[in-house]
């Protein structure tokens, strides 16, 4: 009886420790995450590429996998940054440039002795002194 169990037990360590490399290159559920779990994600594959990075520096991995691996991280990141600007409304780089511009020139005055910029709250120009109220 214990010679039984302990053949089930064996054979289901051997099983789970083959399973990754059975199930190699099929696709998987495509998960919903959430505006927290993709920007959570973005973060650790930024960390992912840092230690790539920093591993082949150290000479731990060479030319042609450090390549394959940093190509297919730098897919993985582009694809998250797209799920996070599509779950975001598709706020695109120009429109985001525009709402930048459109504050800048809303929160700055000129001074009235030179013509520099002010930003907002400033009490002084930072190019000539003079006072800005």
């Amino acid at each position: 009886m214990i010679d039984i169990i302990l053949f089930t037990a064996a054979l289901a360590a051997l099983a789970y420790t083959l399973l990754p490399y059975v199930w190699r290159g099929r696709t998987y559920a495509k998960v919903n995450l959430g505006a927290e779990d993709l920007f959570i994600a973005k973060e650790r594959i930024y960390a992912n590429i840092k230690d790539l990075d920093l591993d082949h520096e150290m000479g731990k991995v060479g030319d042609a996998d450090y390549q394959a691996m940093r190509g297919h991280l730098k897919q993985e990141a582009a694809a998250t940054i797209e799920r996070i600007d599509r779950l975001h409304g598709g706020v695109g780089r120009a429109a985001l440039e525009r709402e930048i511009a459109q504050h800048r020139t809303a929160s700055a005055t000129a001074c009235r002795k030179c013509g520099a910029s002010l930003a907002a709250g400033s009490r002084f120009c930072p190019e000539c002194g003079q006072a800005a109220s």
